[in-house]
């Protein structure tokens, strides 16, 4: 990196900026003044570009990025001290070497003068990473670029082509490293040969794959479906054969891996009994829509880019396995109406999954044959339509994860009662595919209505009481962080709590929510609940600490009011909060309890400015500049 190039930057910036004014409003002009659109979409199309840059970007030259010695400071705690044995394949075996014939009568085949020069310095874009969100340090997450990528491949597929080839590079690649996985608290390698990686890491991307470590994602569903998908979608798309050739070794190899999770030799994978896909914490048993729909779609792609390389035998192989493994997932899945959920007998296996036909967008955007039926695409899609969309807040907040058949959202997980953008923008997207157009527009505008405008989370408008608790504890887990929940009786829910605490300023019993954020940078972050949910809360993170006065069990026998009571009565004339922060806080630095001993420094019932608060806690912990970034969100 040169010295200058900061200043070079700059000086790019200030010459061109005009042109570049100039560049974005031609590009923005057509759809801005296009009345047939509606003024929410005109907002979102390009707003929603935000996650390009706004959680972090990394673009480098072509060259490999020298390794830092430092990298060793920053590894995790999880990585056991062994010998590091990293293999990157050369692809010099036969079969990785795809078969480009030079005359054929198909119209599949591929001729010299399509091949575009591999060497062609026009097509080199260098090297690049994108964050998910500024709380998720994980570089390229590919379980999500999966719902991302569209974007990169309509604006930029030059930069969509090169992420692609770095994760066909880590298919191919191993790292025996050793890695606690957090969940099972087992122990496996970084990164397993044929298996896609989450992430190209976070300290040390490309030769540090796979930073999270939650679940051993070799043996997700999910990932190699994925790859092979995105892979055929930009090839189809850019029709870059030279693109083809060289990441056709890594999806054949990542179809080959998968065979392992057809135990039954049905055709069909099988997920196995735990959160084995990209919703990490929503159980899966058997045969499941998503990853099963996913594997169907993977196995006709991989066959139409098999036929289109010239590697004719595993062409037929995908076809027949793709032909036996429908009859089996539409005989174990489908009811009359939609998908379930999985093939188990669990509460949940009979859900509406908004993700069910994942497979089939991808499918449909690449122009290959339908995998189901219209009939039943179109019946699965009324019903997400139906329920996943219309019955959460009249459909103005996009398609729920989980719905139970019986109208009431699926909150056997966290997962399970979320809402996800780029979930439902998928299915907003298969809907359009599908002919159903109306409903798509309305679909897509509840993540305008929630996400961006003030009748949605601006003003903390949750589905419930517990998804709003979710939402800012996984800023914690998310951060890797331990949580501990402090219990509040002074409201009867989260929501109310938060919505009374919106404004600017905080009441005084209140300041000691502030605090905790404060003192989360010496130890732990505490959240308030309310005290019936902190019961729910203990299932959701059973390896963090829920602070709560009294037994849990007695207050549940007795109902939520004599819980509060007795609560209060235990702080004996304390406020709530400062009782448990302050039990809290045994064996905690002199800083903390100083911190802690400052509250009471502050006039009762007043109002307290919150940044006075922030500032001070700065100043005591000198915080750096991302803790106190944090801090400030939580100025609700």
């Amino acid at each position: 990196t040169s010295e200058r190039a900061a200043l070079n930057i700059v000086h790019d910036a200030l010459t061109n900026y005009k042109q570049w004014e100039e560049e974005i409003e031609k590009w923005q002009s057509p759809i801005l003044r296009d009345d047939r659109l509606p003024e929410w979409y005109k907002f979102t199309l390009f707003n929603e570009l935000y996650f390009l840059v706004a959680g972090g970007t990394v673009w480098i030259d072509s060259s490999l990025p020298a390794t830092s010695s430092k990298n060793s400071l920053h590894q995790s705690a999880a990585v056991e001290n062994t010998n590091v044995n990293v293999t990157v394949a050369k692809g010099n075996s036969r079969r990785e070497k795809p078969v480009i014939p030079q005359e054929s009568n198909s119209h599949h085949s591929i001729h010299k003068d399509t091949l575009k020069d591999p060497q062609d310095e026009t097509d080199d874009v260098g090297r690049f990473l994108y964050l998910e969100g500024v709380e998720y340090i994980m570089w390229c997450t590919y379980d999500v670029h999966f719902y991302a990528s569209f974007a990169l491949l309509e604006l930029f597929p030059k930069i969509e082509l090169s992420i692609q080839r770095e994760f066909a590079k880590a298919v191919l690649s191993e790292d025996g490293r050793r890695v606690k996985f957090l969940a099972e608290g087992n122990w496996g390698i970084r990164k397993v040969r044929g298996a896609v990686p989450h992430d190209l890491g976070t300290h040390d991307p490309w030769h540090e794959m796979n930073a999270y470590n939650i679940h051993d994602t070799s043996q997700w569903k999910d990932l190699n479906p994925k790859f092979v998908l995105q892979v055929y979608r930009d090839f189809a798309a850019t029709r870059d054969f030279s693109f083809g050739a060289d990441v056709w070794p890594a999806v054949r190899a990542a179809m080959e891996y998968m065979e392992q999770f057809d135990r039954d030799s049905d055709g069909l994978i099988e997920n196995d009994g735990f959160p084995d896909q990209t919703y990490d914490t929503w159980t899966v048993h058997g045969i499941s829509a998503y990853c099963g729909c996913l594997w169907l779609a993977a196995l006709q792609a991989a066959a139409a880019m098999a036929l289109q390389l010239g590697d004719k035998p595993f062409a037929e192989k995908c076809k027949s396995k793709f032909f036996k493994a429908k009859l089996v997932f539409e005989e174990k899945l489908w009811n009359g109406s939609y998908f379930n959920y999985d093939s188990g007998s669990s509460s949940n296996s009979k859900s509406i999954q908004a993700d069910q036909l994942a497979g089939q967008w991808y499918t449909a955007s690449s122009g290959l044959p339908s995998l189901f039926d219209d009939c039943k695409i179109k019946s699965s899609l009324h019903k997400i339509y139906d329920f996943n969309v219309m019955k959460v807040k009249g459909g103005k907040m996009g398609a729920v994860n989980g719905m139970h058949p019986n109208g009431k959202v699926d909150e056997s997980c966290m997962q399970s009662r979320e809402i996800w953008t780029g979930v439902t923008y998928g299915v907003a997207a298969t809907m359009i595919l599908s002919g159903m157009e109306e409903q798509a527009f309305t679909t897509a505008e509840g993540i305008f209505t929630a996400g961006w405008s003030e009748e949605g989370y601006g003003t903390l408008d949750f589905i419930d009481d517990m998804h709003c608790v979710v939402q800012i504890l996984n800023c914690f887990v998310h951060s890797g962080l331990c949580v501990a929940c402090v219990v509040s009786a002074d409201y009867p829910s989260v929501g109310s709590c938060l919505r009374h605490c919106q404004h600017n300023f905080l009441p005084a019993w209140k300041r000691s929510i502030m605090f905790c954020f404060g003192v989360s940078k010496l130890s732990f972050p505490i959240v308030f609940v309310s005290l019936y949910y902190a019961l729910q809360l203990k299932e959701c993170l059973k390896s963090s600490a829920i602070l709560v006065p009294g037994n849990a069990e007695e207050r549940k026998e007795e109902g939520e009011v004599e819980g509060k009571k007795k609560s209060v009565k235990g702080c004996k004339g304390f406020p709530m909060a400062l009782k448990v922060i302050g039990k809290s806080l045994c064996c905690q630095s002199a800083e903390a309890w100083g911190c802690f001993m400052d509250l009471g420094s502050f006039p009762e019932d007043q109002k307290i400015p919150a940044t006075a608060l922030i500032d001070m806690w700065a100043e005591l912990f000198k915080l750096h500049r991302d803790g106190v970034f944090v801090i400030n969100n939580f100025q609700v």
